[in-house]
């Protein structure tokens, strides 16, 4: 795949190039991980989701958003899942926790989105404990940093690890 030139002025990696960050993050992860995206971006999912697999983790995808792109890319086959590796996320509870891999939409802290509500111990079936770790897999669009940065305090507040793209390369531009 041909390299773009962004509008930054230089190119945009490939979506394989956060496979080496996330590899480092589901081998340090002691309890859930779950990872913020756009629900749009389908190729940093399967990569999840292949990630998942390897790590012998479960796959719940939380927010509407990402749970109908989800189940909309499966059913016209672009986005393969490994039968038995999905769950939902009320079945997210029954699991150990270094089990599951939480797939979730709020990455530039909408207050509704379900990240924004797991942070404020405000979700129905997710609950952050102290050995999780939550990654922000999306660069801030420019005015959301506040509403991220309150997100981000109130999961480690809730003693969970938070990663973002200044700390680890969990995210590549989502243009072409």
């Amino acid at each position: 795949l041909m390299n773009q030139v962004s509008a930054r002025g230089s190119y945009s990696g490939s979506e394989r190039d956060v496979v080496p960050a996330f590899e480092e993050i589901f081998t340090g992860c002691r309890g859930k991980l779950v990872v913020a995206l756009f629900s749009s971006s389908l190729h940093r999912i399967q990569v999840l989701v292949e990630l998942a697999e390897q790590f012998d983790r479960r796959v719940a995808f939380v927010g509407r958003g990402v749970v109908e792109n989800t189940e909309i890319a499966q059913r016209l086959g672009l986005l393969d899942v490994p039968t038995g590796l999905q769950i939902r996320d009320s079945d997210v509870r029954s699991f150990p926790a270094g089990d599951v891999l939480l797939v979730t939409t709020g990455s530039q802290g909408e207050p509704m989105a379900a990240l924004s509500r797991i942070a404020i111990d405000d979700h129905r079936h997710v609950k952050l404990e102290e050995d999780d770790t939550v990654v922000f897999s999306a660069r801030s669009i420019p005015g959301n940093e506040k509403q991220i940065g309150r997100v981000m305090n109130h999961i480690a507040y809730r003693g969970a690890e938070v990663i973002h793209e200044g700390l680890k390369h969990v995210h590549v531009s989502g243009h072409g």
